[in-house]
């Protein structure tokens, strides 16, 4: 039970998150990681979210993007904040800008427990990541599929000496139904980020992303720009910071009414 995939440190990195909310409909949110590790971090997440979901994490200090699973909450910071343990989607990725040391062999570092399923009370010798495994031990459940029940199932240690609480006959046992959100290759996520267009005139204006992805991003501007025009994007961009430059190409233009602004789609270049 206390193996470890990789070292955990306790540190605050700005990040964006972007995902579906609870409520429905796309967010984005500036927040920060609490505790990272190789895998996946505790982060503090205002937004209403929903476990098992998807969000797309952006690390404002190098760039980094990769998709991470919303594994659970694991407590409130204050009334308005929450904490949520998240695991990357990919074990090719590492967003956070740290060397961890070297994995050992899958057998060294895997991690099972005993565990019970609150519909059923089937009990299970289950492989568990270490952000799930923090999660039980900060909010006493997870969710997993449960193959008796056939369907998704809340479980708990099945040792009750364990468990950080006992569980109310009137708690749910299943989760709410709940539809994941769409998940594709390129996804265009409601990133609110700062950015600096400049033209091929060499005008510029600072400016907030409507929406961006790893590949093309919206603004409003009230730049005059023409479709084709390649132009030097930085975003984020950020006063006195390290902003790397990217060229785009201008793929489309929405005229904006009332006002001169207008809506441009940019596509980066290799």
């Amino acid at each position: 039970m206390d193996l470890r995939r990789s070292d955990r440190i306790l540190l605050a990195i700005p990040i964006v998150v972007a995902g579906c909310a609870a409520t429905g409909g796309e967010f984005s949110e500036q927040t920060y990681t609490l505790v990272v590790n190789r895998d996946g971090a505790r982060l503090a997440l205002k937004q209403p979210a929903a476990e098992q979901d998807t969000v797309h994490i952006v690390n404002l200090d190098n760039m980094r993007e990769a998709d991470f699973r919303l594994v659970g909450r694991m407590g409130s910071l204050t009334a308005e904040v929450s904490e949520w343990g998240v695991e990357c989607l990919s074990e090719d990725i590492n967003i956070w800008g740290i060397e961890f040391a070297a994995r050992a062999a899958a057998e060294d570092y895997s991690i099972h427990a005993l565990l019970e399923c609150r519909a059923c009370g089937n009990r299970f010798f289950w492989p568990v990541s270490l952000v799930e495994l923090d999660v039980l031990r900060s909010s006493g459940i997870i969710q997993n599929h449960c193959e008796p029940c056939g369907q998704p199932t809340y479980w708990m240690f099945a040792d009750a000496s364990r468990r950080v609480r006992e569980f109310a006959a009137t708690e749910p046992v299943t989760p709410p139904p709940h539809a994941p959100p769409e998940r594709r290759a390129g996804r265009r996520w409601v990133l609110k980020l700062p950015v600096l267009v400049k033209s091929s005139k060499a005008a510029e204006e600072v400016a907030q992303t409507e929406n961006a992805s790893a590949f093309d991003l919206a603004v409003y501007l009230d730049l005059n720009l023409t479709l084709g025009e390649i132009v030097t994007v930085i975003c984020p961009y950020l006063s006195g910071g390290t902003n790397p430059e990217r060229r785009a190409e201008l793929r489309r233009r929405v005229p904006a009414s009332p006002g001169p602004k207008a809506l441009y789609a940019f596509r980066y270049l290799p």
